[in-house]
């Protein structure tokens, strides 16, 4: 008798999962139900968008996309009855490995009379069955990947019986597309029981079907001003020898605060409404089945900060340090170039190399300075090297500009020999022997008849140097034109019309190599000596258009990221970015710098991409300058300037390279080098 007890109960337990389930034969799990009041009021249609406390079963890949923290709790009570179908799922996401979840299902019903071949009552019974189910989520190429393994149990009295594990895999994706009012679509597979399990009843082993699930859920802004949302959910069900089902749901979602659904499957129907008061989620469901309707209750809960949130602290954390190893590594690679300029300047010095000396004490107190650095040692060899310098030059030139004069006043070129003699006596104004000289010249001037004509013939040699472009050679002859004849009207007239053409030049100069700003200085001081001159207000116009068309041509190309980027190039933007800092930490900042370009080109406004390129720029072209590689370095400086227009440290940097490339020209010109 108590054997036939038993078997009327497994009968019993049976029956009510069957009864809760798809008329299979009974070969289906007694939870293939479901669970979650929201997801069986759609009708078990929403599956790619599942409460993650609910998705180890329904969905495992939906737990890719999960942010929080999560447990939710399911109860029903079957038919009226004290048959209680439970769940209970926890969600752990992770930041970066996908999520992970847990659900145990319960169906069981307590207070079964025990009774003997004699009907006399030997005590009461539990009949229960547990589902276990085990789910791992995460995000693989833009694809959501989901893998559950399951395993039920069932006791009765003292008999009890384990199932082997099941496999269940899923695959999702979410598309955002440019369809009127639909924000986003998101479609789910799943295969059911790809492993199927089973389990031992007596002398039989039973085996759970496999199942195949197609849904489709559809998010919908009925108008975009307003604050709700519509999601239209479709699932297509197929059982191993069960005919395809088809499943819809419908739900209302009004400001994340109220929802209102509605399903129908297999002909049958479900409604339920949700509450949402952060962070707690209720729902109801009243779902139509074989044996009258069940009534559905759900509550879940998330906590702690989402995963956005947390890589948000992360990578914000990330940068923060990212970008002091990075400022550290650049100024010791600035204290690097400023002790190898100082001991490069000290060997040149002891080696009575004064001009190269100088020039290596000059950098390295520059770069001292813009770093914050001492730069009382270096501040006391540069002047040092500068005084030995110039006595050096001085003496020099005091020899080079007295012999020019002693020649030009040998054959007569009383102008060209004052203005050489002058020279001389800027470089040594103790010189007797200069002093002598010009008396000497100007009283052979005092001589000369025909003043008036060697003057006028002295303009013209001026007008005849202007128009083959010596200019410098020009001023020369008027310094000298000043000094006889300080009152002269005509020799002030062609001062200042050789000064003109003199600001001119260097302002056609400037504006050749786009050094705008220069070229305007030497454009306002022409139109001081000439004022409303044609060629100079129409240059003036010129300089303002193209800088006004560099501005909006810089702003197309590092203008606002687009407003969509594919998850392709999304994921690029991320590697390439990641990359170029790993690069960098490993010491190679040239190759970092060509990751971070591409990601600039991709994603204008991704993260810190743009003050690292500045960073990274600057200090590539402090690598060149110390290297007296000076082109180079202007054009790496340039480069951070178009990212960084008003950074005033940089432009230092560009305004003094140009500098010295300038006087390194000019002394190249001068030694015909």
């Amino acid at each position: 008798m108590r054997a036939t007890v038993i078997t009327l109960a497994v009968l019993l337990s049976l029956f009510l999962g069957v009864s809760a389930s798809t008329p299979d034969g009974g070969l289906q799990s007694p939870f293939s139900l479901g669970t979650g009041a929201r997801e069986l009021a759609l009708g078990g249609a929403a599956l790619p968008t599942v409460d993650a406390a609910m998705a180890p079963y329904w969905n495992a890949s939906r737990l890719a996309s999960a942010e929080h923290y999560t447990l939710g709790a399911f109860h029903c009570r079957l038919f009226d009855s004290d048959v209680a179908y439970q769940y209970l799922g926890v969600v752990v996401p992770t930041l970066d490995f996908g999520g992970f979840g847990f659900g145990i299902f319960r169906l069981g019903i307590g207070g079964i009379e025990e009774r003997d071949a004699d009907n006399i009552l030997l005590g009461e019974i539990n009949d229960n069955r547990l589902g276990f189910y085990l789910a791992y989520g995460r995000q693989l190429s833009g694809n959501d990947v989901g893998l559950t393994l399951s395993m039920e149990s069932h006791s009765l009295g003292d008999y009890s019986a384990t199932s082997t594990p099941g496999l269940t895999l899923s695959l999702g994706r979410r598309m955002h597309p440019n369809f009127a009012n639909f924000s986003e679509v998101r479609l789910v597979v799943v295969g059911r029981n790809l492993m199927a399990p089973s389990t031992e009843l007596a002398d039989a082993s039973i085996a759970q079907p496999a199942a195949a699930e197609l849904g489709l859920t559809a998010t919908m802004l009925p108008n975009r001003l307003w604050d709700q949302a519509v999601n239209l959910s479709m699932s297509l069900t197929k059982v191993e020898s069960v005919n395809a089902e088809l499943a819809m749901g419908l739900e209302y979602n009004i400001q994340d605060l109220l929802f209102v659904r509605g399903g129908v499957r297999d002909s049958r129907l479900s409604f339920g409404i949700g509450i949402s008061y952060s962070p707690v989620d209720f729902d109801y469901a009243l779902v139509d089945r074989d044996l009258g309707n069940l009534h559905m209750f759900s509550i879940t809960t998330a906590f702690g900060r989402s995963v956005s949130e947390r890589r948000a602290l992360r990578a914000e954390k990330r940068e923060i340090q990212f970008a002091q190893m990075m400022e550290e590594r650049m100024q010791q690679q600035n204290r690097n170039t400023v002790a190898e300029l100082r001991s490069r300047g000290e060997q040149l010095l002891a080696g009575e190399e004064l001009t190269e000396a100088a020039q290596c004490f000059d950098r390295a107190l520059f770069l001292a300075r813009a770093s914050g650095e001492d730069t009382a040692d270096i501040a006391s060899l540069a002047e040092s090297a500068r005084y030995r310098l110039d006595m050096l030059l001085r003496e020099t030139n005091y020899g080079k500009h007295l012999d020019s004069a002693r020649a030009a006043f040998g054959t007569g070129q009383y102008l060209e020999a004052r203005y050489f003699a002058t020279r001389a006596l800027q470089f040594a104004e103790d010189s007797s022997e200069a002093s002598k000289l010009i008396k000497r010249i100007d009283y052979a001037v005092e001589q000369v008849e025909g003043r008036e004509e060697m003057i006028r013939a002295q303009l013209w040699s001026v007008d005849s140097l202007v128009s083959y472009g010596e200019i410098d050679r020009a001023l020369q002859l008027l310094e000298s034109l000043n000094q006889i004849a300080p009152g002269d009207k005509s020799v002030r007239q062609a001062t200042r019309k050789v000064l003109f053409e003199h600001e001119c030049r260097k302002a056609t100069a400037s504006y050749e190599r786009a050094d705008f700003a220069t070229a305007l200085i030497h454009l306002d001081s022409a139109l001081t000596l000439l004022p409303g001159h044609q060629w100079c207000t129409e240059m003036r116009q010129r300089i303002q258009t193209e800088t006004t068309e560099i501005h909006v041509e810089r702003e197309k190309i590092l203008g606002p990221a687009p407003s969509k980027m594919t998850d392709a190039v999304l994921e690029e933007v991320g590697r390439r970015y990641e990359t170029g800092q790993k690069l960098f930490s490993n010491g190679d900042l040239v190759a970092a710098v060509g990751e971070w370009e591409a990601v600039l080109a991709l994603a204008p406004k991704y993260m810190s991409v743009r003050e690292y390129l500045v960073r990274a720029y600057k200090f590539i072209g402090v690598e060149h300058y110390g290297q007296n590689m000076l082109a180079e370095a202007v054009a790496y400086w340039k480069k951070a300037i178009r990212l960084d227009s008003d950074n005033t440290e940089i432009l230092d940097y560009i305004q003094r390279a140009e500098n010295e490339i300038r006087k390194l020209k000019e002394l190249t010109y001068e030694t015909g080098q």
